[in-house]
């Protein structure tokens, strides 16, 4: 557990201890009895009270120093040991600390006095959850919900079981019992926002969202569901400062950044985009989704260097992300990087093995290096499994073995469907550039050049080409 998180735990043990009708008093604080006297001790023990033992964990939890917290109960006398709300605290505190075996014991030992006691009950329930024991978990939560149908705790409980199954009519069910029992429940509130949000019922999730941050106008994630909602009917403009409101309240939460970036991005403003990512990037550089915008807002402004760089730690981070490795190819072949381009459309012709542009790619990756070789027997491996009849087959074989480019471009002419016709007419512009006839390739570039709406990525190279020719 990361401290952050730890620090919030301890804080709501300590606005726990008031949920077992301890009456702390502002006595002073005594040293842990471990480290005095045994003459100290006994006068320390004959003024022990629970209450002043109470002030003594909060300030150790104040402090963030659990282990001296849980060091003291080693101390209590023997007349307090069984004291049912100091072992409650006890079992939390273990809990809360990751020590979920002594927790439980103690908890079963709780529950076999006070079988009823809704505290004990509820940290039943956690304990089951931290020993991924969900048939006990359910079991507790079911007496809880028998004894009292509209105790929040265990409906949100049950609520959040709910939405990760993704039933979200149940989980909305569950939060409305919850709202009933605790009505400014702002977690109760949450989930209900949340499941009509996922529902689409948008203005009765705004509504609750709105709702939440009037009651605690810190709820980070409030914030971040009310920018999403103007996101959604692209009002930017009220989205952003919402996104703001997120960060400001959680700015070591990943997604904030994410979202704002989007924004940012949707309404123009790329540099203050690129901000919010590297932001993203510095909580968790090794999540793949804040280089995946980045890269895009890179190669949309020209920057293909930055672009090929973002989807190379990318694909390090999650190689599954096969929709990278084309971009990869592309952009490795404009920065002139023929060995990243051949991994690229290598990965990409993995996935994709119908798909002919990427071994002619591959194969033009190595002609630009020289190496006739490893390009001819690279297609001598995939002109196997071509029909020896189609335009593929013809366009692979002149790469392969560099004969009868006349024929070759009479067919790629001849193709009715302007999209693939334009892409195979790329391919002969490549084989011209390739053995030297700059006319021949420029003169094919210029008519991709003047196709409408392209739909095949060669366009871009063949733009980069003619901007070459143009030096």
């Amino acid at each position: 557990m990361k401290k952050k998180g730890k620090i919030k735990l301890y804080l709501s043990i300590v606005a726990l201890l008031v949920c077992v009708q301890i009456s702390c008093t502002t006595n002073s604080v005594k040293e842990p009895t471990s480290s005095v006297s045994a003459e100290k001790r006994k006068a320390i023990e004959k003024d022990f009270s629970p209450e002043s033992f109470v002030d003594e964990l909060a300030v150790f939890l104040r402090q963030n120093n659990i282990e001296a917290a849980l060091h003291s109960f080693a101390n209590i006398p023997d007349e307090h040991a069984e004291n049912m709300s100091l072992r409650y605290i006890h079992a939390s505190l273990l809990l809360s600390a990751g020590h979920t075996d002594e927790a439980s014991k103690i908890t079963t030992s709780l529950l076999s006095v006070e079988p009823d006691n809704m505290d004990v009950l509820n940290l039943a329930v956690l304990v089951a959850k931290a020993k991924n024991d969900t048939r006990k978990k359910n079991q507790v939560l079911e007496k809880i919900l028998q004894k009292d149908p509209t105790n929040a705790s265990a409906n949100i409980e049950k609520a959040n079981t709910q939405m990760l199954l993704k039933k979200y009519p149940l989980a909305k069910k569950h939060y409305l019992k919850a709202l009933i029992g605790e009505p400014k429940n702002t977690e109760a509130l949450f989930g209900y926002g949340k499941t009509n949000y996922f529902l689409n019922d948008l203005d009765s999730a705004r509504s609750v969202f709105q709702q939440i941050v009037a009651i605690d106008p810190k709820h980070g994630m409030a914030w971040s569901y009310l920018g999403k909602l103007y996101a959604e009917t692209e009002d930017y403009k009220k989205a952003i400062p919402c996104a703001e409101k997120a960060i400001e309240f959680q700015p070591d939460y990943y997604h904030h950044w994410i979202e704002i970036a989007n924004y940012y991005r949707l309404t123009g403003k790329y540099e203050q985009a690129i901000t919010a990512l590297d932001a993203a990037i510095d909580i968790e550089p090794d999540y793949f989704l804040a280089y995946v915008y980045r890269a895009g807002i890179h190669d949309q402004e020209g920057h293909r260097k930055k672009a090929l760089d973002d989807y190379l730690t990318l694909v390090k981070y999650k190689p599954d992300y096969y929709f990278a490795y084309e971009a990869i190819g592309i952009l490795a072949w404009g920065e002139k990087n023929w060995s990243d381009t051949r991994t690229g459309f290598k990965k990409a012709y993995e996935v994709r093995p119908n798909n002919t542009s990427y071994p002619l790619m591959i194969a033009a990756a190595y002609l630009k290096e020289g190496k006739k070789k490893e390009a001819k027997e690279f297609l001598g491996h995939v002109m196997k499994n071509l029909d020896r009849s189609s335009i593929e087959y013809a366009i692979t074989r002149l790469y392969w073995d560099g004969l009868g480019d006349s024929s070759v471009l009479i067919k790629v002419t001849k193709i009715d469907n302007s999209t693939n016709r334009g892409k195979f007419l790329f391919y002969m512009a490549l084989w011209y550039e390739l053995q030297g006839y700059t006319d021949l390739a420029q003169k094919y570039y210029l008519v991709i050049q003047e196709m409408e709406c392209p739909m095949f990525f060669e366009y871009r190279l063949c733009e980069w080409a003619l901007e070459e020719h143009t030096k």
